[in-house]
């Protein structure tokens, strides 16, 4: 008889680990205790949007650009490397080593609906050569990961490129006990939401479904902490003068879990409530059920009045100060810009292979500042595109559209 093929290996220095368990990817409650980790970098490869990007953070990151610049794409591969580490995790005398073999990845792991979406210009190879997609990131005291997945036979397989020595077992899982937490915009709730088990809320999060468990989080904040879910009915009260009702949900007779807003005499099913109120509910639901050392926030303005949206910046700023949780927010909303400081803002492009604040720029700063008309968000949108025009009242404006028929990139549309 004819000798069977063997498995081609995903990576000719590593054999295939296919006893590596997917448990490991919620074996790491999340608690308090222990210092919240702090990215100081991130760089991309052949990930997404970006060919090559190296990007460096502080304590509250406000990332800006045009839509479809990667600004999400940075959120979604700080998740992804935490994510990593925790899928790769081998010790040795308590002490975490290279693991042997790379591991099969799941198409779930990927922010992504087509898993070749992954790679730059769906580029998973060049002839025979499977290219693979890289992300790393440095924390702080030198610590540093990096990982490469290459596509191969229609699935995925990871390996770990870098590790630090001598990280013990006890300093990762306090690393991963607060792995950052990613709340993407609202978009509603479904109307009727079941009982979900909390591995399966974990991952219909991660796979971009946050609308079909916030009763569940609710529900599981108010059974962890009635104290806790008091103060978050506080907040509700203060901001939206209403509040949601008691959970009523019994496992035993009902399929789905009831949640109902209540403002004064009137109550509702929370379906039936304001974006912004939702908006808000969800954002304050994550942060007081986990306790991440990091925050995601995709589009947080998304639905909310500009008032609100100081709200959520303030409300972000006083957990910076308090807990020394690192903020990371994608944003379009020119209140929130300008909200902020300016060394707090990076601008993103697909154009450039780094990224730095405004305060970068310094030397540019002061003096468009003083003219009195440019705030945060021109600066961003000057910096991205590394063109400005001014022009003397309003009878010069008329010549701005001649201009820009010349200019391959767009200017800002706004009055400068």
């Amino acid at each position: 008889m004819p000798e069977e093929p063997k498995q081609l290996k995903m990576f000719s220095e590593d054999d295939i680990d296919e006893s590596a368990s997917y448990e490991s990817l919620l074996a790491y409650p999340r608690q308090a205790q222990g210092p919240a980790p702090f990215v100081k970098r991130l760089w991309l490869r052949n990930l997404k949007g970006f060919e090559n990007l190296d990007i460096q953070f502080g304590r509250f990151n406000v990332l800006v650009g045009p839509n479809n610049c990667g600004k999400s794409t940075i959120l979604q591969a700080i998740d992804l490397c935490f994510r990593l580490v925790e899928f790769h995790a081998e010790y040795q005398r308590d002490v975490l080593v290279r693991p042997r073999a790379g591991r099969r990845v799941l198409d779930e792991m990927l922010p992504v609906a087509d898993p070749e979406d992954f790679w730059f210009q769906r580029k998973i190879r060049i002839s025979s050569e499977r290219i693979p997609a890289t992300v790393g990131m440095e924390l702080e005291e030198g610590i540093e990961f990096e990982f490469e997945i290459k596509r191969v036979w229609g699935g995925q397989n990871s390996r770990m490129t870098k590790l630090p020595e001598g990280l013990s077992e006890i300093q990762v899982r306090a690393m991963l006990a607060r792995r950052p937490t990613l709340v993407p915009s609202s978009v509603g709730v479904v109307a009727h939401e079941e009982w979900r088990a909390p591995a399966r809320i974990e991952l219909l999060s991660l796979t971009g479904h946050h609308n079909e468990v916030l009763r569940n989080n609710l529900l599981r904040l108010s059974v962890k902490d009635q104290k806790i879910f008091q103060g978050l009915q506080a907040d509700l009260k203060q901001h939206f003068g209403g509040t949601v009702s008691p959970i009523k949900f019994n496992i035993q007779g009902d399929q789905y879990i009831t949640v109902q807003y209540e403002e004064g005499t009137s109550t509702h099913d929370i379906f039936s409530a304001g974006g912004g109120f939702l908006q808000v509910l969800q954002l304050l639901t994550y942060l007081y059920l986990q306790t991440p050392g990091i925050i995601l926030l995709d589009e947080p303005d998304a639905h909310l009045h500009s008032s609100l949206q100081k709200l959520v910046i303030d409300l972000l700023g006083g957990l910076t100060k308090r807990e020394k949780v690192q903020i990371m927010i994608a944003t379009h909303s020119k209140e929130i810009i300008n909200y902020v400081d300016a060394a707090q803002i990076l601008p993103i492009s697909r154009n450039s292979s780094a990224a730095h604040s405004l305060e970068h720029h310094a030397s540019v700063l002061p003096i468009l500042q003083d003219l009195g008309a440019i705030d945060n968000a021109d600066l961003a949108a000057l910096i991205a595109s590394k063109r400005c025009a001014f022009v003397e009242g309003d009878t010069d404006k008329t010549l701005i559209a001649v201009s820009r028929q010349s200019i391959p990139d767009n200017l800002p549309t706004e009055d400068a």
